[in-house]
């Protein structure tokens, strides 16, 4: 009983995400971006990364396991989008914080 009380504390240190729904709609405001960016919908794409890159904070900030490759691709697709408009500042930021994820 001991170990399984040990087990229990363990688990609960680590406090698993039970955020599922979230993790998958903020995956798919970075599909939406991509399909409104390659239309050339520019301004819709930047907002549906910024949604995705919101839910994916706040998952973080509820410590949810959030994948650094998934972070990081909506970060540099935000740069994308920023490149394509000439806010070359804007997305070199965007893109630190893409590296930031390794």
């Amino acid at each position: 009983q001991q170990q399984q009380q040990q087990q229990q504390q363990q688990h609960r240190k680590k406090k698993t995400c039970d955020h599922e729904l979230e993790t998958e709609l903020a995956s798919n405001y970075n599909d939406m971006g991509m399909i409104l960016m390659g239309s050339g919908e520019l301004n819709e794409a930047a907002d549906a990364f910024d949604k995705s890159l919101a839910m994916k904070n706040t998952l973080l900030g509820k410590n949810c396991d959030v994948d650094p490759v998934s972070m990081a691709n909506s970060y540099h697709n935000k740069a994308q989008v920023l490149l394509r408009q000439n806010e070359f500042k804007k997305a070199e930021k965007m893109l630190k914080k893409a590296l930031r994820m390794f």
